[in-house]
């Protein structure tokens, strides 16, 4: 028999794939494939494909969103999950407010998404690097001017270190992306590799890796 809260759960998938599909999309019953209107910085309006999958998670987080074709020549380069889905919200949206169960915000969300990536993500602050970088042991990110006057060889040792701060919002208008396909420098405001979409309020103990010089 079907509990209650998971009709509850089945009315909130059927009200989304309706509503998209009032506004242009296909649905075969497992994904909707639709178009996304959005501004290109140079003032052109180009028209988005993208498909959207309703996984078990939701409405308690966003749908999965990848884009098929941009409709404009388009790098996309940040704020991408690993699998290619787009990062749209932060980790810190509540999910009282949950904006992504209404259809328009959430194309508004891509479009800003995809305005974002061809204005190069400029005063994007998020930096999660770990998404976008396979594990190596031989790979250690460390902080360029703290090392500013040291010379020679360098040793590194793992320490516990308590972590206190607040990751960047992620892109206020629609939001979020990474595709390692894709290897280049990050926003040349931060000089550093794929920012994340972090999101969110960070306490506690973190590994870090402390440098020190060989004697």
């Amino acid at each position: 028999m079907t509990k209650p809260w998971e009709l509850g759960l089945a009315a909130e998938r059927d009200a989304l794939r309706a509503a998209l599909g009032s506004l242009g999309f296909a649905d075969d019953g497992e994904l909707l494939r639709g178009p996304v209107p959005w501004r290109h910085p140079d003032g052109r309006q180009p028209t988005a494909t993208v498909d959207v999958r309703l996984d078990g998670r939701f409405p308690f987080a966003p749908p999965m969103v990848q884009v098929v074709d941009p409709g404009a020549e388009l790098e996309l380069t940040f704020h991408r999950e690993p699998n290619g889905t787009l990062c749209l919200w932060g980790s810190d949206e509540l999910v009282e407010a949950a904006p992504w169960r209404d259809s328009n915000r959430l194309l508004q969300r891509i479009g800003g998404w995809l305005a974002q990536t061809a204005a190069g993500w400029l005063g994007d602050q998020d930096c999660d690097l770990e998404r976008y970088l396979p594990r190596d042991d031989r790979m250690v990110l460390y902080d360029r001017e703290a090392l500013a006057g040291m010379t020679g060889c360098v040793r590194t040792q793992a320490a516990a270190v308590t972590a206190e701060g607040t990751a960047g919002p992620a892109a206020q208008g629609p939001a979020s992306g990474v595709d390692r396909r894709h290897r280049r420098a990050g926003p040349p405001h931060l000089g550093l590799g794929w920012p994340g979409c972090g999101a969110r309020q960070l306490w506690g103990h973190r590994r870090a890796t402390r440098a020190t010089r060989c004697h």
